[in-house]
């Protein structure tokens, strides 16, 4: 669909939608627009995809309209330069200006106004396992509540301005700060370090020192996205060895998976 404009007159219809699309497969909207979506109750969202894979929506926008303005379910998709102004909140129900539920989606250059008139509006929804990415936004949703969940393992990736920054249910982690650190520990502040590997839930390591080290920390490599929300425990040392064990971030239980590690040792 291209150069397509969707109008309403609500003194004729009060809208659920402007734009749905349900099942579809690699599919675009380039240069679409929604206008008015102004209903006097209820909910109402300018773009719904629903069980689309591959979707593209480049170049499009809402204008004036009470509700959400992106919202994806059970879905993978792109979304590239899109533009919202004059947006308030929604009058009633559970709706986010972006909205993910269980869907992978990648959002370029994205630009909101600031809702006025919040009313139940959240600034972006994202749970049920969905995974997003933000890529350089311009301005990113306000002006409502901040979120609902990010549940059952859903995650925000944020790159922007060259920061990357990853947001689960325990929080955010800035990914080249972390990064940064460590470089800067290996370099400077401690008298070894070294790589080990977890199998199973405790690990044994040799720091070579010859004393016992006033200072031990572990991480474990991030090899993937899932292990950012573990972290390895240092539960002993002596003047020859340390043990490390893999806890979870949220609960601090002990985790039995196999992840490879860097440790430094300080005397």
């Amino acid at each position: 669909m291209r150069n397509c404009w969707i109008n309403f007159d609500k003194t004729v219809v009060a809208p659920a939608y402007g734009f749905f699309f349900y099942g579809l497969h690699y599919s675009t909207l380039t240069a679409c627009g929604c206008d008015n979506g102004n209903p006097d109750s209820g909910s109402f969202r300018a773009y719904r995809v629903h069980l689309c894979r591959g979707m593209a929506i480049n170049g499009c926008g809402a204008e004036n309209y009470r509700g959400g303005a992106l919202e994806f379910e059970g879905s993978s998709a792109s979304v590239n330069g899109f533009s919202s102004f004059t947006q308030t909140g929604n009058t009633s129900g559970t709706i986010g200006t972006m909205f993910f539920s269980d869907s992978t989606v990648t959002l370029t250059a994205l630009q909101f106004e600031v809702t006025t008139d919040p009313g139940a509006i959240y600034n972006q929804v994202i749970q049920n396992n969905s995974h997003v990415v933000y890529v350089n936004p311009r301005n990113l949703p306000s002006g409502g509540a901040s979120f609902v969940s990010y549940s059952s393992g859903s995650t925000l990736v944020s790159i922007n301005t060259g920061v990357v920054t990853k947001t689960t249910s325990s929080g955010t982690i800035n990914l080249d700060t972390l990064s940064s650190d460590v470089a800067a520990l290996k370099l400077t502040s401690w008298d070894a370090f070294g790589t080990g590997t977890i199998t199973g839930g405790v690990v044994e390591l040799l720091h070579g020192l010859g004393v016992t080290p006033s200072y031990v920390m572990a991480r474990i490599v991030h090899g993937s996205n899932a292990t950012l929300d573990k972290m390895a425990q240092v539960t002993g040392k002596t003047s020859v060895s340390f043990t490390v064990r893999p806890i979870t971030l949220s609960t601090g239980a002990a985790d039995f998976g196999n992840y490879t590690i860097e440790w430094w040792a300080k005397k």
